[in-house]
């Protein structure tokens, strides 16, 4: 059955949609039926625009939804000066360091951060528009309490962090995010708005309400960089968006992570069979296998460096999940529950 008309298939969503979306239990399933049929209704009940406006709302969200496009596809966050030609705008911006958590490498070396923060000008044409929704009520969905958007913000941060090596991570390691918050005020997006500009763009369920709609940007060996519309059940437009680089997200990073992961499985397998029952509250026993593995494998990050620039695509990581009652062995020794 479908639940609104359709005047295109790139106009709406509709139950083809619908079954591409994983179902799980029954609960999770009536959880998700009241999501979609929020999406549902977002996308075909979108505020009345009146017809003088119609035009200039849709050839002002075509050129928006380009700008974020070329922004996704060009991979050039970590440089401001390029960023804001690609959207239009002047910049100015500040750089200043944080304080980690835990600073200490216990190794000689400290992890250290710094953040540059970029602002647009006071005359950015991202501000509230005639064209625009307004602020829309968005109603409230199990954890998330009911609100109201806000005005148009504009924030985008540049982190440049120094890592413990042990810590999974690159050592040096760099990524960006740029956003458009209150973004209802602005344009009113729904997702047929941005099917019809954006077609490779496909529908994430997240929970409690929110769903996406991603765009894979450029990916490439130094970092991969992905376009993210959010939306919440209930409400007709999306509410924010935002582009994100990172360095984690390129294809040699994921090599490195993938020749890791390989390595790593088979020593923990070995440290499990002389520690079967250690839990996630023995810090000392999965510091001795977090040490063992750096040692047969190396770190994530001297397997990055080792990593030569090919473009290729590495398989994707099996994920072992473990209940966290049984503690980090329970997927290596046979006869532990999992």
């Amino acid at each position: 059955m479908r639940a609104c008309s359709i005047e295109s298939s790139a106009s709406t969503i509709c139950d083809a949609d619908i079954l591409q979306l994983r179902i799980g239990s029954t609960q999770r399933m009536q959880i998700r039926s009241f999501v979609l049929a929020g999406i549902l209704l977002s996308s075909c009940g979108a505020p009345h625009i009146g017809h003088a406006d119609t035009a200039d709302a849709s050839s002002g969200q075509a050129a928006f939804l380009g700008r974020l496009q070329n922004l996704a596809l060009a991979g050039q966050l970590f440089d401001s000066n390029a960023t804001a030609a690609t959207l239009g705008l002047s910049f100015k911006e500040s750089t200043q360091e944080v304080l980690l958590p835990f600073p200490d490498c216990g190794d000689g070396t400290r992890a250290t951060a710094h953040v540059t923060a970029v602002s647009a000008s006071d005359n950015s044409w991202f501000h509230t528009l005639p064209s625009g929704a307004g602020h829309i009520s968005v109603p409230a969905f199990t954890i998330n309490p009911a609100t109201v958007s806000g005005d148009p913000t504009f924030d985008y941060k540049i982190f440049h962090s120094q890592q413990c090596t042990r810590s999974g991570r690159l050592r040096d390691h760099t990524e960006a995010v740029l956003s458009f918050a209150g973004l209802p005020a602005f344009t009113c997006l729904t997702v047929a708005n941005i099917r019809m500009v954006l077609p490779k763009a496909r529908l994430v369920e997240a929970t409690d309400g929110v769903f996406m709609m991603e765009l894979q940007g450029r990916q490439g060996d130094d970092s991969g960089t992905r376009l993210t519309f959010v939306f919440r059940a209930g409400a007709s437009c999306a509410l924010g968006v935002d582009v994100r680089q990172d360095e984690e997200a390129g294809l040699r990073y994921r090599r490195a992570l993938y020749r890791y992961s390989k390595c790593r499985e088979p020593s923990d397998r070995d440290f499990c069979s002389t520690h079967p029952n250690i839990g996630w509250s023995d810090g000392k026993a999965i510091d001795e296998m977090n040490l063992q593995a750096d040692k047969r494998c190396g770190t994530v990050d001297s397997l990055y460096r080792e990593e030569p620039n090919s473009g290729i695509v590495p398989p994707p990581i099996e994920r072992h999940v473990s209940s966290i009652a049984n503690g980090p062995c329970a997927e290596h020794v046979p006869g532990l529950p999992r």
